[in-house]
């Protein structure tokens, strides 16, 4: 049995044309016209699909995933039709494309990044008996928006010419500016477009050493912060996905957090300056959030009620989505607004001044001072959640989630000051807790919210109402079931491996500070 040999590739950095100039005669240009394409190339803002070397491409109406701009899918079933600009994958229909997308995407909408045409002509290699050996693809690809291109040479050799393929490969490697192929095209689009490398995580791109001095570590984790939450502005604008204004929040609830953990760093008036003013961002924005999330779990709260309640929750939603829409107005007026440009420019120039006011601990070097707050946090963590029983009232329990977010958002700002594997095992304890405090939480605040719209919205019908009560029931269920389960996860953060790694990282075993 004769092998096909295979298809190799080149990347050109000249023109073509040296190509003719090598073969001649033997070089034919094929019967076959050029063929013109036109593609969309889509991703999340975090680059989520890049980042494990695929691209989600749009052709005509048809979406797929390929692993290379300008060929067909990595699978012939992950294809699939939808429309629309921000692309969920919720967005298509069932299907192996739609599962595909759904642990990479998440609550991200993959967005065009960017319109590429591709030019595609084919040419034939004859040998002295003007018999073709070889077929050769040349392909070029240019970015719309840049106009930037780049060109690529495929060789697809025949069936019984081997050798042949193998000496014309040969050839094709002496030419100047011809190189076997290795860069990817996703890649290039990606840089073409000035996109850069995927973006670090807000707490990654924190590097501090460790004889910094307190409040040059603090003043260069609020500059990061501000510059993530900036990131995020235009996507909270256009409403791209809801996890813009998460991050946004987020990073500015980091800020202010190291701001009032790191007491000591800046003066006791510039302190309270600077919170007040990053404060007063993250409260504007809290009903667009909560709003955000019950319409996310819409699906989910109508699965806690039987079928027949499910037409009563449809008011409910309308209600939320309506508020959300004005919400949204005020958050975009806001984020456009004169006075918030200038606030944010004004925190900046203050931070960025080369002397600034100096607090108590402003010189200390930061990893002392780091490891003390954090172990103090921890400390307060433990001993809290060492009294836990069930008769805790549920504003102690409350307590213990604000601190271990405090302690939590601690060890992620500081974590390039130690081992990077101990670090994330002590966080991966600590997100069990979070988890089930914040779901303690959040089903907390859901049934004071569903209280407060059946006393607050008129003319809410009898359907509606009992569709709201049973949710609430529901919800009240669920916060009793997370509540039951606070204590094991706490003990599973308590234990001797998190101690042990406590007291070795940040010298934790003394008593709880208060």
């Amino acid at each position: 049995m004769t092998l096909k040999p295979s298809t190799l590739e080149w990347q050109l950095d000249e023109n073509p044309s040296l190509l003719f100039e090598q073969f001649g005669e033997k070089l034919q240009k094929s019967n076959t016209p050029p063929i013109e394409t036109s593609l969309e190339l889509y991703d999340t803002f975090d680059q989520a699909l890049r980042e494990i070397g695929r691209c989600l491409i749009k052709e005509k109406s048809e979406f797929r995933i390929a692993d290379r701009v300008g060929i067909g899918s990595t699978s012939p079933e992950l294809r699939s039709r939808t429309r629309g600009q921000n692309i969920f994958w919720n967005d298509f229909p069932a299907g192996e494309l739609r599962d595909y997308l759904k642990p990479l995407l998440e609550l991200r909408a993959a967005v065009k990044v960017a319109t590429i045409k591709i030019l595609t002509e084919e040419y034939s290699i004859l040998n002295e008996d003007e018999k073709t050996v070889a077929r050769l693809r040349l392909t070029r690809l240019t970015e719309e928006s840049s106009g930037q291109s780049t060109q690529s040479l495929a060789t697809i050799p025949l069936v019984g010419y081997t050798e042949e393929a193998q000496e014309i490969a040969s050839i094709l490697d002496t030419l100047t500016g011809f190189h076997r192929k290795k860069k990817c095209s996703i890649e290039w689009v990606f840089n073409a477009v000035g996109a850069g490398a995927p973006p670090l995580s807000p707490s990654a791109t924190v590097q501090l050493d460790s004889d910094q001095s307190t409040q040059s570590a603090v003043v260069e984790i609020a500059k990061q912060m501000v510059h993530t939450a900036s990131q995020m502005e235009d996507g909270v604008i256009k409403d791209i996905d809801t996890e813009f204004l998460h991050d946004y929040r987020v990073s500015i609830r980091k800020l202010r957090s190291v701001l009032s953990l790191t007491k000591g760093a800046f003066a006791k008036d510039d302190l309270n300056r600077l919170k007040t003013a990053f404060g007063g961002f993250a409260r504007k924005t809290s009903r667009l959030r909560d709003l955000d999330v019950y319409l996310m779990e819409k699906e989910l709260f109508r699965s806690m009620l039987p079928r027949s309640l499910h037409p009563g929750l449809d008011p409910l939603f309308e209600f939320f989505a309506k508020e959300r829409s004005r919400e949204l107005t005020k958050i975009r007026r806001h984020l456009k607004s004169a006075a918030y440009t200038k606030s944010i420019e004004s925190q900046l120039n203050w931070l960025s001044q080369e002397e600034l006011p100096q607090g108590p601990a402003s010189e200390t070097p930061i990893k002392p001072f780091a490891s003390h707050i954090i172990a103090i946090h921890y400390k307060r963590v433990r001993k809290m959640g060492k009294k836990l029983d069930d008769t805790t009232p549920d504003e102690e329990v409350h307590e213990l989630r604000i601190e271990c977010k405090k302690l939590r958002y601690l060890l992620e700002l500081f974590s390039s000051l130690y081992p990077t594997k101990d670090i994330k095992r002590i966080i991966k304890q600590l997100k069990g807790l979070q988890t089930v405090l914040g779901n303690f939480n959040d089903y907390t605040v859901q049934q004071q919210s569903l209280l407060q719209y059946l006393s607050e919205t008129e003319s809410v019908d009898r359907a509606a109402a009992a569709s709201v009560g049973g949710l609430i029931t529901h919800l009240h269920r669920s916060q009793l079931e997370a509540r039951s389960h606070v204590s094991e996860k706490f003990l599973q953060f308590h234990g001797k491996e998190t101690r042990l790694l406590f007291e070795k990282l940040f010298n934790a075993n003394g008593k709880a500070s208060t």
